[in-house]
């Protein structure tokens, strides 16, 4: 399992590491990679709660990935899940999609117009069982994944880098045309 991105509070680390801890309680060869420069304030002392959680063996914190270590993290990953309250886009989850990783992100109204059917959504009332099965199921069942991944490549191709350029400079020329 797979977390990229920064750490802020608001992306619920606490509450993955504690879903991740219960769904995998019978799957000790389960292991969660959390990936991203620690920015929580306060600090989050993510060791220590997968270590209260029992997984402190199975949960690696790495600060910082090279992009070839990157690419190997989504290559090996069953399951990408990004619990953030807020965002404004979210990239990484997209990143997992298109490595064909299956996405567990927080209902939000955001994460619903980027993501569309290509992700499992988990509600925002702080109920841990409900992230936890998600993962679980997941991990038991990669088939279950199907129909979300069968929606990524339409939702991942309307956000290519090329015609974010595009789009961006159509509307400089339109302004300057003015």
């Amino acid at each position: 399992m797979l977390f990229v991105g920064s750490i802020f509070n608001r992306r619920r680390l606490p509450v993955l590491i504690t879903a991740f801890a219960a769904a995998t309680a019978t799957l000790p060869g389960a292991r969660l990679v959390i990936a991203g420069a620690d920015r929580s304030y306060p600090a989050l002392d993510l060791d220590g709660l997968a270590a209260e959680a029992g997984v402190a063996g199975r949960v690696e914190v790495r600060h910082y990935v090279t992009e070839a270590e990157l690419d190997a993290l989504y290559g090996r990953a069953a399951v990408f899940a990004f619990l953030s309250e807020y965002e404004g886009f979210g990239l990484t989850p997209l990143e997992a999609l298109s490595a064909g990783v299956p996405i567990i992100v927080l209902d939000t109204p955001v994460a619903r117009e980027v993501y569309g059917d290509a992700a499992w959504y988990v509600p925002h009332d702080g109920d841990v069982r409900v992230a936890a099965g998600a993962i679980r199921t997941l991990l038991e069942d990669p088939s279950s994944a199907a129909p979300m991944l069968a929606a990524a490549p339409g939702v991942v191709a309307r956000y290519s880098w090329d015609s974010a350029a595009n789009e961006t400079l159509a509307a400089i020329e339109g302004i300057v045309r003015r």
